[in-house]
């Protein structure tokens, strides 16, 4: 079993402080979901978990080995935007990463065809489900993904959300989306993240009392 843990972490925007107390835990084999307000800071945090993102302090570490710097070898990350040069075609991005596109079309059949199209060519929602897998299939311990439901049809979520529980058995993933009900229903575990600082949710009036929902079931 890997553990990577994340804690220390001080994020500043000139005054205003972003993440100040902040301890985020995933263990390889389960989803851990991180609930959020828009910019209470979730995508800083994954950025810096993942070493693309510089911050005042923090602790990052798998098995309590510490990492510096860039972390994609062991931690991979799909950020909210589109990563896929527009002058590759799909299958030309897989065969650059070394990831078998069979990884999209077991599950996606009908997406064969679009393996030949440049991003510039699909839908939104089809990029980002390319996008997924690509993330998916790297050798890595540790999966952070960036609101991976944004533009997908409710029928591909749902394929998505199998997907994910089944990744889990290989990694360690950790997921955030607006669309919450979607991450708690696969989340092993959830943080919120709420004023710069994270807390352990187990039920949904937790949500409420922190203000993250509005009205409590």
């Amino acid at each position: 079993m890997n553990i990577m843990e994340c804690d220390s972490v001080a994020l500043n925007f000139g005054l205003q402080k972003i993440l100040s107390s902040v301890y985020v835990k995933c263990l390889s084999g389960e989803i851990v979901g991180l609930l959020g307000r828009n910019g209470s800071g979730k995508s800083s945090l994954m950025r810096i978990i993942h070493g693309t993102q510089s911050s005042e302090s923090k602790s990052v570490r798998i098995n309590d080995e510490l990492l510096n710097g860039l972390t994609r070898n062991t931690i991979a990350y799909l950020p909210q935007r589109h990563f896929i040069p527009t002058f590759l075609t799909i299958a030309e991005a897989y065969k650059i990463y070394n990831v078998n596109s069979d990884i999209v079309v077991d599950i996606f059949k009908e997406f064969k065809s679009h393996l030949q199209k440049k991003p510039g060519s699909l839908s939104g929602g089809i990029l980002r489900i390319f996008e997924i897998f690509l993330v998916a299939g790297l050798p890595s311990k540790f999966i952070l993904f960036d609101e991976p439901f944004s533009g997908i049809m409710p029928i591909h979520i749902e394929q998505l959300k199998l997907f994910m529980t089944q990744l889990k058995i290989e990694k360690g993933v950790v997921i955030t989306d607006h669309l919450y009900k979607h991450v708690t229903e696969i989340s092993d575990r959830v943080y919120v993240l709420v004023n710069g600082k994270t807390y352990p949710i187990t039920n949904h009036s937790q949500l409420h009392y922190y203000g993250y929902v509005r009205e409590p079931l």
